[in-house]
């Protein structure tokens, strides 16, 4: 009988020299016998032949009649899926949008489903819609969109640690943004250039990218500019280790933001992990019940209420965490395989730092099941260190706070100040 492990293997082929939308199953490479993602890289596909049809004979060059059947044939696909699942929704709007031929709902569409594709772990069917929804843009003139493409693109490279690609594509992107006057665009675009420098090890260069980003919006008075270069400086330095660096940028960002920006979560959230190293807890706690509360994204909460839950363990209040711990329970059966894969390594470690020690072993499991199902390597890598350390007999003890500095003091307490109500460690 044939050995096929023993096949030398040929490198995958370049997108330009295979048949139409192959990226959406590349994901597939390492895991063929995974039924659950054969089945989504195979639907994926097919939601991608009628757009791809559209693209090379144009929007108006393709029957109606074929084009509806194509749809409903996709459309039957998606109903297998669960209904909680979150790339259902975006899959039924993106088939409404060919259904609808607006070139610029098509595009919002198609980069939405890479987006749900890109936050389940598989970037290559995240940039088979990312590139799609590139080519609809160029081909409709919507420079804006274009630009939002690139950016997603580079974001996908960058986490796949191609470094040179991902600069480019956002050096790309915050070129179309300029020349389409868009100076949001531009900046989130140099945002990418400089967290992919950062990645690839040239902190400096990446510091640079964003003290022009900042350079622009002083000039202009620009606040949203300034507030992306003071997010991004926060994740820096965050990254760094320079946690009174990253406050003072993390609150900078959280004023500046709009309050019903999305990115200002996220800012909230570096800012409250830069708190916690330094012990400033109450604030930490603040920021996280801010994006708890109000953010419309389901993966930003489910990050606040298990972090906030967490930082009750840090702190030694056991029963603190397991009173939120309880409350987070009854979200955690979710569809979302990474949702629910994120939110078991975070009670996983809250639970190791309470002295939980079988709870947090369950919860582990939980995760490490999760992420193997949706082929979630980072979260599988965690939630495994986790368990393995567990199973040697380390006991897992949070971070010891560096001292605060009289600015980071003050920058917290005004950030709580502008909450409008503090916290408490218990609630």
């Amino acid at each position: 009988m044939a050995r096929y492990d023993r096949i030398a293997r040929l490198p995958p082929p370049a997108r330009e020299d295979c048949f139409p939308a192959w990226l959406s199953l590349r994901d597939l490479q390492d895991h063929e016998r995974e039924p659950e993602l054969g089945r989504r890289a195979r639907l994926r596909f097919l939601a991608l032949r009628p757009l791809r049809r559209l693209l090379l004979r144009g929007l108006e060059g393709t029957s109606e009649d074929s084009l509806r059947l194509q749809v409903d044939g996709v459309r039957d696909e998606i109903e297998r899926l669960d209904e909680r699942d979150p790339e259902r929704s975006r899959l039924i709007d993106y088939l409404t949008e060919i259904g609808g031929r607006s070139p610029q709902g098509l595009v919002t569409a198609t980069l939405d489903v890479g987006a749900a594709a890109e936050g389940a772990g598989h970037s290559y069917a995240a940039e088979e819609f990312y590139r799609t929804g590139l080519e609809l843009a160029r081909e409709h003139g919507l420079p804006s969109q274009e630009a939002r493409a690139l950016r997603r693109l580079a974001r996908v490279h960058r986490g796949r640690e191609e470094w040179e690609a991902a600069v480019a594509l956002g050096r790309e992107a915050a070129s179309v943004a300029q020349r389409a006057g868009a100076p949001v665009q531009w900046a989130m675009a140099l945002e990418e250039v400089a967290r992919a420098e950062t990645g690839r090890g040239d902190r400096a260069r990446g510091r640079a990218v964003l003290d022009e980003v900042a350079q622009r919006g002083r000039a202009e008075e620009n606040d949203h500019l300034l507030a992306v270069a003071a997010a991004a400086r926060c994740a820096l330095e965050l990254g760094a280790d320079d946690f009174d660096l990253a406050i003072r940028e993390g609150c900078r960002a959280v004023e500046l933001f709009p309050p019903t920006d999305p990115h200002r979560n996220r800012a909230l959230l570096d800012t409250a992990a830069a708190l916690r190293r330094v012990g400033l807890w109450a604030a930490a706690e603040a920021c996280y019940g801010v994006v708890e509360t109000h953010s419309t994204w389901v993966e930003h909460r489910a990050e606040a209420a298990t972090e906030r839950a967490v930082v009750a363990a840090e702190r030694g209040d056991a029963p603190g965490f397991r009173r939120r711990r309880e409350r987070i329970l009854e979200i955690v059966d979710s569809g979302d395989l990474r949702l629910r894969a994120l939110l078991h390594v975070g009670l996983g470690r809250g639970c190791l730092i309470a002295g939980d020690v079988d709870e947090g072993r369950e919860h582990l499991r939980l995760a490490i099941s999760s992420a193997r199902d949706a082929d979630l390597e980072s979260l599988l890598v965690s939630a495994d260190e986790l368990l393995m350390a567990l199973e040697r007999g380390q006991r897992l003890t949070s971070p010891r706070p560096r001292p605060a500095s009289p600015e980071s003091r003050a920058a917290a307490a005004a950030l709580q100040d502008g909450f409008g109500a503090r916290v408490t460690a218990g609630g």
